[in-house]
């Protein structure tokens, strides 16, 4: 990003009217928002507009620079953290997206139908690691005429096309639909406050905004009037039916009864429709025995090869529809499920139901002396306390993992987390207390020589191979330890990701005796929808129990949504909370350096200034450590300074006080009161000196 000095005041660029400013040419489109006016105001203050823009206009300043001067003195202000900062943006003039204001002030002009609608929509996606990349991924969207990076730069402001809206009402309702149609495309969550039809956005400066002069208005749905309420059956047990909540691919005996009502052989498609279904409900190791029963393969091997080649939008509910189709009686099925799951009464379900309890492996219940004694073993116990939890993972000497615990390690796209999980590998490697090799920041410790696992479910099987090979590396060596051990498993289904984890836990316990540390690169793959509730706290137990059971902890990558530093839905959620350390990771796009800390931990606490950096370096080919970001950021700032006060000095050897804070006030473009402060400032950061004259010098 280039730096510009501050300013006092913000400039509006020359414009040759004084109500309209001029339209760039070779930007026309077919939808009317894109010549449709905006009001632009002096600052959010302004209460009243001086001229209005189009949005064509509006794109081609943000472009161009026309506002350059204004918005990058702006973004330098909030990183040397200038207390003006926000009075800067204030001064920003701003544009109300959604139209002009007819007559009278910007506020309630709206509700008092005082507001010409234009068709378009302001997309704001604040406070993201990646700026760019979000602007570049929703510009491609049909809807999407304009998107740039925010004044801030650490947001994106986009337009969207809809239909020109006759109320307030649609307009909302063309927002709601926005929202959820930025959500269900890119898992953006956009800011309700933005739905406000004269909501100001300030103007921008981006050359690399992105421009689409083929978009088109998203698709509004119309309202629908709610279905009239069928009356509530009289009865104390409703009747099953096949869409209450049971699956009817749930198990090998289900899906064996569903293709035996699906002829063997339909057509291609068909035929690879239903093996995908079925790979998606029992997995490959499983799935594929029952299909070669319903339909052998032609020639050795096919369905192995058609595995790679599975329709990947195709669940398991697509097989209970084929088989609906060709007469499978699913209400019959539902009824059988509900009388083996809960008895005649679907009402009368206990804690031992295996709905209410997906955990427990479908068990019979404990017997009530087994219960009492479950339930004595977990009690407090004032005279014979609990072994300390054993360290097993630490970043800058805290402790970050424990045994018995799960840990999260949440970051934005291409931020780090698989580096950062091969140097917690590599401490792994080299033992607690890493010498001279760098493993940015951690170290772990596993003296028993148990066994540490690692299964990546994020990336092709040569990158794989190239991740354990520069944690290796790391610590120079070129063999991992024999109780190392990694696995990709990118191309297996769901179920049998899940499954090797538990199969290799136990071969680990067998061989090497326990196991340390399971290391999860991609949680969210060990599930079908990270969305669903049920399917996110069932996981996020099942890992905590492993990790109690064996005595390990387990380390568990899991994406932020786009455009937050929230996690991917439900899975996230339960994570963060059952998680002994939530590690965060936040790369500066500017500068390429990536920070971790922790925020939340329960044996720690990082903050974020605190956290340990790193960013690639392409002589050694992997990513090396840069410090601590309070002292890069310290750096970043003396440096600002210095390159401010060997400008004001020019070629002076020596300036008194006055002379002084006007060669400042001359180079950087600020304020005298603000000159004052940075002499000050010099002088802490040991840039100028004051002789015993009187007089300031350049050290």
């Amino acid at each position: 990003m280039s730096q510009a000095p501050e300013t006092q005041a913000t400039a509006a660029p020359a414009r040759t009217t004084v109500n309209n400013r001029n339209d760039g040419k070779g930007h026309n489109m077919s939808h009317p928002g894109g010549q449709g006016k905006m009001s632009i105001f002096r600052g959010v203050k302004a209460f009243k507009a001086h001229a209005q823009i189009t949005l064509v206009s509006f794109a081609k300043e943000a472009r161009d620079g026309a506002h350059r001067k204004a918005v990058e003195s702006y973004r330098t202000a909030l990183i040397l953290e200038d207390p003006d900062a926000e009075e800067m943006k204030k001064r920003l003039e701003a544009v109300t997206v959604s139209g002009t204001v007819t007559s009278g002030i910007r506020k309630e002009a709206a509700e008092e139908g005082r507001f010409n609608h234009n068709g378009i929509l302001q997309v704001d996606i604040d406070g993201v690691e990646n700026p760019g990349q979000i602007r570049d991924m929703i510009a491609s969207d049909p809807h999407i005429p304009f998107a740039s990076v925010s004044p801030s730069d650490d947001g994106v402001k986009a337009f969207m096309f809809i239909p020109v809206c006759k109320s307030r009402d649609e307009h909302l309702a063309a927002f709601a639909a926005m929202q959820g149609y930025m959500k269900k495309t890119y898992d953006i969550t956009i800011d309700a406050s933005t739905s406000d039809t004269a909501r100001l956005c300030f103007v921008l400066y981006d050359p690399q905004a992105k421009w689409n002069a083929a978009a088109v208005p998203l698709v509004i749905p119309e309202p629908q009037a709610a279905p009239p309420q069928a009356a509530k059956p009289k009865v104390d047990t409703p009747a099953p039916r096949e869409d209450d909540g049971f699956s009817l691919a749930e198990t090998a005996e289900d899906v064996r009864a569903l293709l035996a009502a699906i002829p063997p052989r339909p057509e291609y498609m068909e035929w690879l429709t239903v093996c995908s279904s079925v790979w998606d409900a029992l997995g490959e190791i499983e799935g594929t025995p029952l299909l070669q029963e319903w339909s052998p393969e032609e020639s050795p091997g096919e369905y192995a090869s058609k595995f790679k080649d599975r329709l990947k939008d195709v669940h398991a509910g697509t097989l209970v529809s084929i088989a609906k189709a060709n007469g499978f009686d699913t209400r019959r099925a539902a009824a059988a499920k509900h009388a083996e799951r809960d008895g005649p009464s679907p009402r009368m379900k206990g804690p031992w139901d295996k709905q209410a309890a997906p955990g427990d492996g479908g068990k019979a219940p404990p017997s009530p002396e087994s219960f009492r004694d479950m339930l004595a073993a977990r009690a407090f116990d004032a005279s014979n306390p609990p072994t300390q939890p054993v360290p097993v993972i630490k970043l800058g000497g805290k402790c970050i993992a424990t045994v018995g615990n799960v840990m999260a390690v949440q970051a934005g796209i291409k931020s780090g987390k698989t580096a950062t999980v091969g140097a917690i590998l590599a401490a792994f490697v080299i033992g607690d207390g890493s010498g001279e090799h760098d493993t940015l920041g951690f170290t772990a410790a596993n003296p028993e020589g148990h066994c540490v696992l690692h299964f990546d479910t994020e990336q092709s099987r040569y990158d794989h191979d190239g991740v354990i090979r520069r944690a290796l590396a790391r610590v120079g060596r070129s063999e991992p330890p024999e109780w190392f051990q990694s696995f990709c498993l990118t191309d297996l289904s769901q179920k049998d990701r899940m499954r090797a984890i538990e199969t290799t836990i136990e071969n680990a316990v067998a061989t090497f005796g326990g196991v340390r540390a399971v290391l999860l690169d991609g949680v969210a793959d060990f599930m079908r929808d990270p969305n669903d509730a049920e399917e996110a706290f069932a996981l996020v137990d099942k890992l905590h129990a492993l990790a109690i059971t064996h005595g390990c902890t387990i380390p568990c990558v899991i994406h932020e949504n786009p455009g937050s530093d929230k996690t991917r839905g439900h899975l996230g959620s339960q994570l963060a909370r059952k998680a002994e350390t939530n590690l965060r990771l936040h790369k500066d796009p500017a500068t390429g350096i990536t920070t971790i800390w922790a925020d939340y931990a329960r044996h720690c606490h990082i903050p974020k200034d605190a956290g340990t950096c790193f960013a690639w370096c392409d002589t050694v080919g992997r990513h090396v450590s840069k410090g601590t970001a309070g002292a890069i950021k310290a750096s970043i700032k003396t440096e600002k300074f210095r390159e401010e006060a060997e400008k004001a000095f020019g070629d002076e050897d020596a300036l008194g006080y006055s002379a002084l804070v006007a060669a400042i006030m001359a180079a950087v473009e600020i304020t005298i009161k603000t000159a004052e402060k940075r002499v000050v400032t010099y002088q802490a950061e040991g840039i100028v000196r004051k002789d015993a004259s009187g007089s300031y010098r350049l050290k």
